[in-house]
């Protein structure tokens, strides 16, 4: 896949059990998600200068969770404007869902494995933009995500999301 560099491109990886109904997902330490701390979410960062998405989820998920991921499906992306010390910067997040992976997800120094049930309630630490994404994997929906999510200068966050065939 073609990267821009208008954007910090990263990617995001969710851990999906259907036959449990569970999602394994991140609880950020503090110190590893400044504008989000504590937030529950799936595991990734950004990409490095030698590697394509797909190798860029697999190893951020190894050096979060220590797993391995077998079988990895692209679902989308998210565009995101986040605003850290009054500085903003657009992220482009590529999302994607492991139905298969070697290993127990275990904490690591940037997250805390949390499952949560695939059609929720989903803990109040869950961000509004990661829930409409849980909602979509739990239904089973097929259709690329179109996730943009703007901070306003009030502190306010703008969610638009939409499905496409």
């Amino acid at each position: 896949m073609d990267v821009s560099s208008e954007f910090v491109h990263a990617t995001e990886v969710f851990l999906l059990d259907r036959e449990k109904g569970v999602m394994i997902l991140g609880k950020k330490k503090p110190r590893m998600c400044e504008p989000f701390p504590h937030a529950i979410m799936g595991v990734g960062g950004k990409l490095e200068p030698y590697e394509n998405l797909e190798e860029c989820a697999r190893r951020e998920t190894r050096e979060e969770f220590g797993v391995m991921l077998g079988e990895l499906s692209s679902i989308g992306t998210m565009k995101t404007f986040r605003r850290r010390r009054g500085l903003g910067q657009w992220f482009m997040v590529h999302l994607f869902v492991a139905t298969a992976w070697y290993g127990e997800p275990s904490e690591s120094n940037e997250v805390v494995p949390v499952t949560v049930p695939l059609h929720g309630p989903y803990p109040e630490a869950v961000p509004e933009e990661v829930r409409i994404i849980l909602r979509a994997i739990a239904n089973g929906e097929q259709q690329l995500m179109r996730i943009s999510v703007v901070d306003m200068e009030d502190g306010t966050t703008h969610i638009e999301s939409r499905l496409e065939p």
